[in-house]
């Protein structure tokens, strides 16, 4: 989803690290998406920000990216815990990259 207000303040919100190609180039403020790949074996990513988020950079120069993936602070159980891989996005950019806390708000 993209998102603006009257003042042409711009958001990208995308949860699941799945950028949609028909989008069209433009320039935004923020965006909201995963910074790290989630996967299992056999299935692949069923969460690909680390993958997507250079796409996302070049699409929209956002100012700001907020990480949606809580990484470090997400506490699973059961037996596909087990097999989940995680990949974090590396990479440097030429926007600041908010990893935020649970329930931390962020002034854009």
């Amino acid at each position: 989803y993209i998102l603006k207000d009257d003042q042409k303040n711009s958001l990208y919100i995308e949860p699941h690290g799945y950028l949609d190609e028909k989008l069209h180039k433009q320039k935004l403020d923020a965006v909201i998406t995963p910074t790290i790949n989630l996967k299992l074996p056999i299935v692949g990513s069923f969460v690909r920000g680390a993958d997507v988020l250079p796409k996302i950079i070049n699409k929209f120069n956002p100012k700001y990216i907020l990480s949606s993936t809580i990484g470090g602070e997400a506490h699973y159980s059961g037996l596909l815990n087990r097999f989940i891989s995680v990949q974090e996005f590396d990479d440097e950019c030429n926007c600041k990259l908010v990893s935020l806390k649970t329930m931390e708000s962020v002034k854009i």
